[in-house]
C-alpha cells in the first residue's frame, strides 16, 4: 500500500493543489489544470481538511515525514482561510 500511497500523495500535489488560489480543487482537468466551470470552483474545506489529516497520519505513520508534514499543514492552512468566516467566525 506504501506505493499506492506515495502515488496518490504524487497526484494529489501535481494535480489537485493549486498554490495560486491556496486551494486543494475537488475537480480538475485531465492535466491538472484548473476548469472554470461550478464543478471546477468546488473548494470543500471540509473535505480538503479531511484530506490533511490522513495526510498527518500517514506522516505519523513514516515517522513524522518531513514532505508529507508540509504538505498537510499547507492543505490545513489553505482550507482554514477557505471555511473560516472572518465576518462571523466559525
Amino acid at each position: 500500500l506504501t506505493a499506492r500511497i506515495d502515488d496518490s500523495l504524487s497526484d494529489l500535489k501535481t494535480f489537485f493543489m493549486h498554490p495560486e488560489f491556496h486551494a486543494l480543487l475537488e475537480t480538475v482537468g485531465e492535466n491538472g489544470e484548473f476548469v472554470d466551470t461550478i464543478n471546477g470552483r468546488i473548494i470543500n474545506p471540509g473535505h480538503c481538511i479531511e484530506t490533511a489529516w490522513f495526510i498527518f497520519e500517514e506522516s505519523r505513520y513514516r515517522g513524522w515525514d518531513k514532505e508529507m508534514l508540509e504538505t498537510a499543514l499547507t492543505i490545513l492552512d489553505w482550507s482554514w482561510e477557505w471555511g473560516w468566516d472572518k465576518d462571523f467566525g466559525g
